[in-house]
């Protein structure tokens, strides 16, 4: 008896095991994205940005370093934060870079790459809930400061007129 073709070729589908030690972690303010990035960004050499994918519950999905620059600043484009964002099907996402310097005050640079973030990310449908900067010992949050709005997984042409 032979068995039926094609059954030897059967993989048993398996789900991967989560690589990042924070999945599932529930992220609402800035203290809890501190407490997952602080220890893997705080006592970097040079300038890192990263971001952390989010389900519509504030549940970690994802964690990527996105870009790695020098002593005094890092060059990150929206297009490469959100092509992971859309991959993963992120609800909503946070980004966060480190100060080496100890100073974590938000330069010119970070304040423009946080509006240009935040208009991807309304024009995407993934809202951007945070942009904190990490320094050793301390950290700036832009949703804090009043600088973002909370955000809501929501269809990004829900407040399109005549749309629904």
């Amino acid at each position: 008896m032979r068995a039926p073709r094609g059954a030897g070729n059967r993989r048993q589908m398996t789900v991967p095991e989560p690589t990042v030690p924070f999945f599932g972690k529930v992220v609402h303010h800035a203290g809890d994205i501190v407490s997952v990035l602080a220890p893997v960004m705080e006592n970097l050499e040079v300038e890192e940005f990263h971001i952390l994918l989010l389900d519509a519950r504030h549940r970690v999905r994802h964690h990527e370093m996105v870009a790695r620059g020098s002593l005094t600043g890092v060059e990150v484009h929206p297009r490469e934060v959100f092509c992971t964002a859309v991959r993963q099907r992120a609800a909503m996402l946070v980004v966060s870079h480190n100060h080496p310097s100890g100073d974590p005050s938000p330069s010119p640079a970070d304040i423009a790459i946080t509006e240009r973030l935040l208009a991807a990310g309304r024009l995407l449908g993934i809202p951007v809930c945070d942009h904190v900067i990490i320094a050793k010992g301390s950290h700036f949050s832009f949703f804090d400061r009043g600088l973002i709005g909370f955000a809501r997984a929501e269809p990004a042409d829900a407040d399109l007129p005549g749309v629904g």
